[in-house]
Protein backbone atom coordinates (compact mmCIF):
# COMPACT_ATOMS: atom_id res chain seq x y z
CA UNK A 1 0.00 0.00 0.00
CA UNK A 2 2.87 2.39 0.80
CA UNK A 3 4.51 1.72 -2.59
CA UNK A 4 1.21 2.34 -4.40
CA UNK A 5 0.74 5.60 -2.49
CA UNK A 6 4.27 6.58 -3.45
CA UNK A 7 3.49 5.87 -7.10
CA UNK A 8 0.41 8.10 -6.84
CA UNK A 9 2.46 10.89 -5.31
CA UNK A 10 4.86 10.65 -8.26
CA UNK A 11 2.02 11.40 -10.67
CA UNK A 12 1.07 7.85 -11.72
CA UNK A 13 -2.73 7.49 -12.07
CA UNK A 14 -3.88 4.35 -10.26
CA UNK A 15 -7.30 3.01 -9.22
CA UNK A 16 -8.27 3.85 -5.63
CA UNK A 17 -7.48 1.43 -2.83
CA UNK A 18 -5.36 -1.72 -2.85
CA UNK A 19 -6.53 -4.00 -5.64
CA UNK A 20 -5.25 -6.14 -8.48
CA UNK A 21 -5.72 -3.23 -10.90
CA UNK A 22 -3.70 -0.86 -8.73
CA UNK A 23 -0.95 -3.46 -8.31
CA UNK A 24 -0.81 -4.03 -12.08
CA UNK A 25 -0.80 -0.30 -12.77
CA UNK A 26 2.08 0.23 -10.34
CA UNK A 27 4.03 -2.72 -11.77
CA UNK A 28 3.92 -4.58 -8.45
CA UNK A 29 1.59 -7.45 -9.31
CA UNK A 30 4.16 -10.15 -10.06
CA UNK A 31 6.30 -8.94 -7.18
CA UNK A 32 3.34 -9.41 -4.84
CA UNK A 33 2.58 -12.86 -6.29
CA UNK A 34 6.21 -13.94 -5.83
CA UNK A 35 6.29 -12.73 -2.22
CA UNK A 36 3.07 -14.53 -1.39
CA UNK A 37 4.38 -17.74 -3.02
CA UNK A 38 7.47 -17.58 -0.83
CA UNK A 39 5.39 -17.08 2.30
CA UNK A 40 2.95 -19.93 1.63
CA UNK A 41 5.18 -23.00 2.36
CA UNK A 42 4.95 -23.95 6.04
CA UNK A 43 4.23 -27.15 7.99
CA UNK A 44 0.56 -28.11 8.05
CA UNK A 45 -0.80 -29.08 11.44
CA UNK A 46 -2.72 -32.33 11.55
CA UNK A 47 -1.78 -33.37 7.99
CA UNK A 48 0.19 -36.61 7.64
CA UNK A 49 1.18 -37.04 3.99
CA UNK A 50 4.19 -38.97 2.69
CA UNK A 51 5.98 -38.16 -0.56
CA UNK A 52 7.96 -40.78 -2.51
CA UNK A 53 11.08 -39.68 -4.39
CA UNK A 54 12.96 -42.20 -6.56
CA UNK A 55 16.66 -42.41 -5.75
CA UNK A 56 18.85 -44.06 -8.33
CA UNK A 57 21.79 -44.19 -5.93
CA UNK A 58 19.78 -46.32 -3.48
CA UNK A 59 17.78 -48.21 -6.06
CA UNK A 60 14.52 -47.49 -4.27
CA UNK A 61 12.13 -44.75 -3.29
CA UNK A 62 12.84 -42.45 -0.36
CA UNK A 63 9.91 -41.53 1.83
CA UNK A 64 9.65 -37.93 3.00
CA UNK A 65 6.98 -36.34 5.11
CA UNK A 66 5.23 -33.39 3.53
CA UNK A 67 6.09 -31.27 6.55
CA UNK A 68 9.80 -31.93 5.89
CA UNK A 69 9.57 -30.71 2.29
CA UNK A 70 7.55 -27.65 3.32
CA UNK A 71 10.08 -26.91 6.04
CA UNK A 72 12.92 -27.04 3.50
CA UNK A 73 10.94 -24.74 1.19
CA UNK A 74 10.72 -22.17 3.99
CA UNK A 75 14.41 -21.47 3.56
CA UNK A 76 13.49 -19.66 0.34
CA UNK A 77 12.42 -16.81 2.58
CA UNK A 78 16.09 -15.88 2.88
CA UNK A 79 15.28 -13.93 -0.27
CA UNK A 80 13.74 -11.30 2.04
CA UNK A 81 16.94 -10.72 4.02
CA UNK A 82 18.33 -8.00 1.70
CA UNK A 83 14.97 -6.23 1.76
CA UNK A 84 14.82 -6.36 5.56
CA UNK A 85 18.34 -4.97 5.76
CA UNK A 86 17.60 -2.22 3.26
CA UNK A 87 14.26 -1.18 4.78
CA UNK A 88 15.03 -1.56 8.48
CA UNK A 89 18.77 -1.62 9.20
CA UNK A 90 20.61 0.43 6.58
CA UNK A 91 20.66 4.12 5.75
CA UNK A 92 18.79 3.45 2.49
CA UNK A 93 15.46 3.38 4.29
CA UNK A 94 15.32 7.18 4.57
CA UNK A 95 13.35 9.48 2.31
CA UNK A 96 16.54 11.33 1.38
CA UNK A 97 18.15 8.12 0.06
CA UNK A 98 15.02 7.28 -1.95
CA UNK A 99 14.87 10.81 -3.39
CA UNK A 100 18.57 10.68 -4.26
CA UNK A 101 18.05 7.35 -5.99
CA UNK A 102 15.15 8.68 -8.03
CA UNK A 103 17.13 11.80 -8.93
CA UNK A 104 19.96 9.61 -10.32
CA UNK A 105 17.55 7.03 -11.79
CA UNK A 106 18.80 4.31 -9.45
CA UNK A 107 16.27 1.90 -8.01
CA UNK A 108 17.07 1.05 -4.38
CA UNK A 109 15.79 -2.52 -4.63
CA UNK A 110 17.16 -5.83 -3.36
CA UNK A 111 19.70 -6.08 -6.18
CA UNK A 112 21.17 -2.72 -5.22
CA UNK A 113 21.31 -3.73 -1.54
CA UNK A 114 23.09 -7.00 -2.38
CA UNK A 115 25.64 -5.14 -4.51
CA UNK A 116 26.20 -2.60 -1.74
CA UNK A 117 26.60 -5.17 1.04
CA UNK A 118 28.53 -7.96 -0.71
CA UNK A 119 30.52 -6.21 -3.42
CA UNK A 120 32.39 -3.92 -1.00
CA UNK A 121 32.73 -5.91 2.23
CA UNK A 122 34.74 -9.09 2.68
CA UNK A 123 33.20 -9.54 6.12
CA UNK A 124 29.73 -9.73 4.56
CA UNK A 125 30.93 -12.41 2.14
CA UNK A 126 32.27 -14.48 5.04
CA UNK A 127 28.96 -14.12 6.91
CA UNK A 128 27.00 -15.17 3.81
CA UNK A 129 29.31 -18.17 3.40
CA UNK A 130 28.64 -19.43 6.94
CA UNK A 131 24.90 -18.86 6.54
CA UNK A 132 24.91 -20.89 3.32
CA UNK A 133 26.93 -23.66 4.97
CA UNK A 134 24.44 -23.85 7.85
CA UNK A 135 21.41 -23.95 5.53
CA UNK A 136 22.81 -26.43 3.00
CA UNK A 137 24.07 -28.72 5.77
CA UNK A 138 20.66 -28.77 7.43
CA UNK A 139 18.93 -29.51 4.11
CA UNK A 140 21.46 -32.25 3.42
CA UNK A 141 20.73 -33.85 6.79
CA UNK A 142 16.94 -33.89 6.43
CA UNK A 143 17.12 -35.15 2.82
CA UNK A 144 19.54 -37.96 3.75
CA UNK A 145 17.44 -39.23 6.66
CA UNK A 146 15.65 -41.92 4.61
CA UNK A 147 18.96 -43.74 4.09
CA UNK A 148 19.72 -46.71 6.34
CA UNK A 149 22.43 -45.73 8.78
CA UNK A 150 24.29 -43.35 6.49
CA UNK A 151 27.07 -41.06 7.65
CA UNK A 152 25.03 -38.01 6.78
CA UNK A 153 22.54 -38.61 9.58
CA UNK A 154 24.56 -36.24 11.78
CA UNK A 155 24.67 -32.50 11.29
CA UNK A 156 28.45 -32.29 11.85
CA UNK A 157 29.10 -34.66 8.93
CA UNK A 158 26.74 -32.63 6.74
CA UNK A 159 28.62 -29.45 7.63
CA UNK A 160 31.89 -31.16 6.72
CA UNK A 161 30.52 -32.32 3.36
CA UNK A 162 29.06 -28.89 2.58
CA UNK A 163 32.31 -27.09 3.36
CA UNK A 164 34.35 -29.56 1.30
CA UNK A 165 31.90 -29.21 -1.59
CA UNK A 166 31.77 -25.40 -1.52
CA UNK A 167 35.56 -25.10 -1.31
CA UNK A 168 35.88 -27.45 -4.35
CA UNK A 169 38.16 -29.84 -2.42
CA UNK A 170 36.00 -32.96 -2.64
CA UNK A 171 37.80 -35.68 -0.62
CA UNK A 172 35.11 -38.23 -1.50
CA UNK A 173 34.91 -39.70 2.00
CA UNK A 174 31.28 -38.55 2.30
CA UNK A 175 28.75 -38.10 -0.48
CA UNK A 176 24.96 -37.91 -0.71
CA UNK A 177 23.00 -40.87 -2.08
CA UNK A 178 19.48 -39.44 -2.35
CA UNK A 179 18.24 -37.39 -5.25
CA UNK A 180 17.36 -34.36 -3.13
CA UNK A 181 20.66 -34.57 -1.26
CA UNK A 182 22.55 -34.47 -4.54
CA UNK A 183 20.48 -31.49 -5.65
CA UNK A 184 21.53 -29.70 -2.46
CA UNK A 185 25.18 -30.45 -3.29
CA UNK A 186 24.71 -29.01 -6.79
CA UNK A 187 23.13 -25.83 -5.38
CA UNK A 188 25.96 -25.52 -2.87
CA UNK A 189 28.50 -25.79 -5.71
CA UNK A 190 26.78 -23.04 -7.70
CA UNK A 191 26.59 -20.80 -4.63
CA UNK A 192 30.29 -21.41 -3.96
CA UNK A 193 31.21 -20.39 -7.53
CA UNK A 194 29.35 -17.09 -7.09
CA UNK A 195 30.96 -16.41 -3.70
CA UNK A 196 34.39 -17.28 -5.10
CA UNK A 197 33.95 -14.77 -7.93
CA UNK A 198 32.82 -12.08 -5.46
CA UNK A 199 35.73 -12.88 -3.13
CA UNK A 200 38.27 -12.60 -5.96
CA UNK A 201 36.79 -9.25 -6.97
CA UNK A 202 36.96 -8.02 -3.38
CA UNK A 203 40.58 -9.13 -2.95
CA UNK A 204 41.56 -7.40 -6.19
CA UNK A 205 39.76 -4.21 -5.16
CA UNK A 206 41.37 -4.29 -1.70
CA UNK A 207 44.86 -4.75 -3.18
CA UNK A 208 44.36 -2.14 -5.88
CA UNK A 209 45.94 1.23 -5.24
CA UNK A 210 43.78 4.29 -4.95
CA UNK A 211 44.26 7.38 -7.09
CA UNK A 212 46.11 9.17 -4.28
CA UNK A 213 48.39 6.18 -3.69
CA UNK A 214 49.17 5.95 -7.40
CA UNK A 215 49.97 9.67 -7.39
CA UNK A 216 52.40 9.20 -4.50
CA UNK A 217 54.12 6.32 -6.28
CA UNK A 218 54.38 8.34 -9.50
CA UNK A 219 55.97 11.27 -7.64
CA UNK A 220 58.43 8.96 -5.88
CA UNK A 221 59.34 7.33 -9.20
CA UNK A 222 59.93 10.73 -10.76
CA UNK A 223 62.16 11.75 -7.85
CA UNK A 224 64.09 8.50 -8.16
CA UNK A 225 64.52 8.97 -11.92
CA UNK A 226 65.74 12.55 -11.44
CA UNK A 227 68.28 11.39 -8.86
CA UNK A 228 69.45 8.65 -11.21
CA UNK A 229 69.63 11.15 -14.07
CA UNK A 230 71.91 13.39 -11.98
CA UNK A 231 74.15 10.42 -11.19
CA UNK A 232 74.34 9.51 -14.88
CA UNK A 233 75.26 13.10 -15.73
CA UNK A 234 78.02 13.08 -13.10
CA UNK A 235 79.39 9.83 -14.54
CA UNK A 236 79.41 11.34 -18.05
CA UNK A 237 81.32 14.42 -16.86
CA UNK A 238 83.76 12.31 -14.87
CA UNK A 239 84.58 10.00 -17.76
CA UNK A 240 84.86 12.91 -20.17
CA UNK A 241 87.37 14.57 -17.82
CA UNK A 242 89.37 11.33 -17.66
CA UNK A 243 89.36 11.06 -21.44
CA UNK A 244 90.50 14.69 -21.75
CA UNK A 245 93.33 14.20 -19.24
CA UNK A 246 94.39 11.06 -21.08
CA UNK A 247 94.45 12.96 -24.38
CA UNK A 248 96.55 15.81 -22.93
CA UNK A 249 99.02 13.33 -21.47
CA UNK A 250 99.41 11.67 -24.85
CA UNK A 251 100.04 15.05 -26.48
CA UNK A 252 102.67 15.93 -23.90
CA UNK A 253 104.34 12.55 -24.39
CA UNK A 254 104.48 13.06 -28.14
CA UNK A 255 106.04 16.51 -27.64
CA UNK A 256 108.75 15.14 -25.34
CA UNK A 257 109.58 12.32 -27.71
CA UNK A 258 109.96 14.83 -30.56
CA UNK A 259 112.80 16.67 -28.72
CA UNK A 260 115.87 14.58 -29.29
CA UNK A 261 118.45 16.71 -27.50
CA UNK A 262 117.38 19.94 -29.22
CA UNK A 263 114.65 22.41 -28.54
CA UNK A 264 112.14 21.33 -31.11
CA UNK A 265 109.75 23.76 -32.67
CA UNK A 266 106.22 22.96 -31.52
CA UNK A 267 103.90 21.97 -34.34
CA UNK A 268 101.46 24.72 -34.92
CA UNK A 269 97.86 23.50 -35.00
CA UNK A 270 94.77 25.46 -35.58
CA UNK A 271 92.08 25.56 -32.92
CA UNK A 272 89.69 23.71 -35.23
CA UNK A 273 92.16 20.86 -35.71
CA UNK A 274 92.85 20.63 -32.00
CA UNK A 275 89.13 20.47 -31.20
CA UNK A 276 88.67 17.80 -33.86
CA UNK A 277 91.45 15.64 -32.43
CA UNK A 278 90.13 16.13 -28.89
CA UNK A 279 86.64 15.12 -30.03
CA UNK A 280 87.94 12.00 -31.76
CA UNK A 281 89.97 11.03 -28.71
CA UNK A 282 87.14 11.51 -26.22
CA UNK A 283 84.38 9.94 -28.32
CA UNK A 284 86.61 6.98 -29.01
CA UNK A 285 86.61 6.17 -25.31
CA UNK A 286 84.40 3.10 -24.68
CA UNK A 287 83.55 3.95 -21.06
CA UNK A 288 82.49 7.49 -22.04
CA UNK A 289 80.21 6.20 -24.79
CA UNK A 290 78.55 3.76 -22.37
CA UNK A 291 77.97 6.56 -19.85
CA UNK A 292 76.45 8.80 -22.55
CA UNK A 293 74.17 5.96 -23.66
CA UNK A 294 73.01 5.30 -20.06
CA UNK A 295 72.36 9.02 -19.59
CA UNK A 296 70.25 9.13 -22.77
CA UNK A 297 68.19 6.11 -21.68
CA UNK A 298 67.57 7.56 -18.20
CA UNK A 299 66.69 10.94 -19.69
CA UNK A 300 64.13 9.30 -21.98
CA UNK A 301 62.59 7.39 -19.07
CA UNK A 302 62.36 10.58 -17.02
CA UNK A 303 60.62 12.40 -19.85
CA UNK A 304 58.22 9.50 -20.47
CA UNK A 305 57.38 9.24 -16.76
CA UNK A 306 56.70 12.96 -16.47
CA UNK A 307 54.62 12.95 -19.63
CA UNK A 308 52.58 9.94 -18.51
CA UNK A 309 51.96 11.52 -15.11
CA UNK A 310 50.97 14.91 -16.49
CA UNK A 311 48.95 13.70 -19.48
CA UNK A 312 45.70 12.83 -17.60
CA UNK A 313 45.77 16.17 -15.78
CA UNK A 314 46.38 18.09 -19.01
CA UNK A 315 43.63 16.20 -20.79
CA UNK A 316 41.27 16.85 -17.88
CA UNK A 317 42.06 20.57 -17.92
CA UNK A 318 41.55 20.75 -21.67
CA UNK A 319 38.30 18.82 -21.43
CA UNK A 320 37.10 21.17 -18.70
CA UNK A 321 37.92 24.19 -20.85
CA UNK A 322 36.12 22.62 -23.83
CA UNK A 323 33.06 21.90 -21.70
CA UNK A 324 33.01 25.47 -20.39
CA UNK A 325 33.28 26.79 -23.95
CA UNK A 326 30.38 24.55 -24.97
CA UNK A 327 28.29 25.92 -22.12
CA UNK A 328 29.10 29.48 -23.15
CA UNK A 329 28.22 28.70 -26.77
CA UNK A 330 24.89 27.21 -25.68
CA UNK A 331 24.20 30.31 -23.58
CA UNK A 332 24.97 32.55 -26.56
CA UNK A 333 22.74 30.45 -28.82
CA UNK A 334 19.92 30.59 -26.26
CA UNK A 335 20.35 34.34 -25.90
CA UNK A 336 20.34 34.79 -29.68
CA UNK A 337 17.20 32.64 -29.96
CA UNK A 338 15.46 34.76 -27.30
CA UNK A 339 16.48 37.97 -29.09
CA UNK A 340 15.21 36.55 -32.39
CA UNK A 341 11.91 35.63 -30.79
CA UNK A 342 11.66 39.11 -29.25
CA UNK A 343 12.33 40.74 -32.63
CA UNK A 344 9.69 38.55 -34.26
CA UNK A 345 7.11 39.50 -31.63
CA UNK A 346 7.89 43.24 -32.03
CA UNK A 347 7.66 42.97 -35.83
CA UNK A 348 4.30 41.22 -35.56
CA UNK A 349 2.96 43.92 -33.22
CA UNK A 350 4.06 46.72 -35.55
CA UNK A 351 3.18 44.86 -38.75
CA UNK A 352 6.72 45.06 -40.10
CA UNK A 353 8.08 42.04 -42.02
CA UNK A 354 10.88 40.27 -40.25
CA UNK A 355 13.08 40.57 -43.37
CA UNK A 356 12.84 44.34 -43.29
CA UNK A 357 13.75 44.42 -39.64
Amino acid sequence: DALISLKRSCGVYLPPGLSVQSLRGAGLWWWCVFDVALLLPQPLLGVEVSVLVWNKGLGRNSVYHLDTLLLSAMFLRCYFLPRVYGDCLSEFASDAAYALGRFNRVQLDQTFIVKHVIAFSLRSVVIVFFIEVAIFAYLMMIFERPTDGGNLQHYANCVWLTVITMTTVGYGDLYPTTFLGRMVSILASFAAVILLAVTINLVISQLSLTRTENKVIEVMDRISLRRELKLRAVVVLQRWARAYIRYMRNERTKLLQARKGYIAITELKSAERQNLELRQATLGDQELLEAINDFAVTSGETYASGHAADEPELIGNLQGKVDRQKVKIMEVVAHASSLHAMVESICKQKGVPIEAA
